[in-house]
């Protein structure tokens, strides 16, 4: 089956070939995914960032030649790291939002632009950052952002797409789950020594993994629960001073890094 590339801002990825399937996941700007199968309007898609399967909107694919599709995800791209940036497409009067995660080749790293198909975009250059934020920094620009089932962009973003966001923003790959995502990295024995990056997981009373955050050191964790913000936990778990109570059961923490 062929290849495609997001050509949106993000396109959302449903779990079942309908309108009213919950959202899995979302393609963001740049990510290429290849197409499995056809059921009506319905397109099953494999995304090749992370392996995730779902199915998308037919008229959201965007279709140009394989030598175009191929180039583009063989690039090397830049990574957006600003929360999200705004870009205008040649001969057209709007612009579009992007958000951090999204996936760029650009044409050459002094020049703000680059072409996609027979598209070419532009942007303001003072998004262009070709270093690598601090981890740090990436998890705290997305301070509130809202919380959305299936999210990993600014505009909303569940708790495992926040940190695949992130980790992805500073180089470093994570799958899209958090059942997944517990299954790497080293144990970290003691909340106490948890440090900045470490990944904090959490789990239902059955015992599943349901949770995941960034720990930022001190006993501090910035997740998306509700929105993303930053909460303090112990070997407890995650204690909300707004609820004034637990909310999150600790199960393990894992250094990634």
């Amino acid at each position: 089956m062929k290849h495609s590339v997001c050509h949106y801002g993000f396109i959302p990825v449903r779990t079942e070939p309908q309108e009213t399937s919950e959202m899995c996941t979302q393609i963001l700007f740049g990510e290429s995914y290849e197409v499995l199968a056809q059921q009506g309007k319905w397109l099953r898609i494999r995304m090749d960032y992370d392996g995730y399967e779902g199915w998308i909107d037919a008229k959201l694919d965007w279709t140009d030649d394989e030598v175009t599709v191929d180039k583009w995800t063989k690039a090397k791209k830049w990574i957006v790291s600003w929360p999200s940036i705004k870009m205008m497409c040649k001969g057209e009067p709007h612009s579009t939002l992007v958000s951090a995660g999204s996936e760029i080749w650009l044409n050459g790293n002094e020049l703000a632009s680059f072409t996609l198909g027979k598209d070419e975009f532009h942007m303001d250059c003072d998004y262009l950052m070709l270093d690598k934020p601090s981890i740090e920094s990436v998890a705290m620009a997305f301070y509130g952002a809202p919380y959305l089932w299936g999210g990993r962009s600014f505009f909303g973003m569940d708790c495992s797409g926040f940190t695949q966001l992130v980790y992805k923003i500073i180089g470093k790959k994570l799958p899209r789950d958090a059942s997944q995502q517990v299954e790497i990295g080293q144990v970290v024995e003691n909340v106490e020594d948890a440090m900045l990056g470490d990944l904090a997981f959490f789990n239902s009373p059955n015992g599943n993994i349901t949770h995941v955050g960034l720990c930022l050191g001190n006993n501090r964790i910035i997740h998306a629960s509700g929105n993303v913000h930053i909460d303090w936990f112990d070997s407890k778990g995650i204690f909300s001073d707004h609820y004034d109570r637990y909310t999150h059961t600790l199960k393990c923490i894992k250094r990634i890094l």
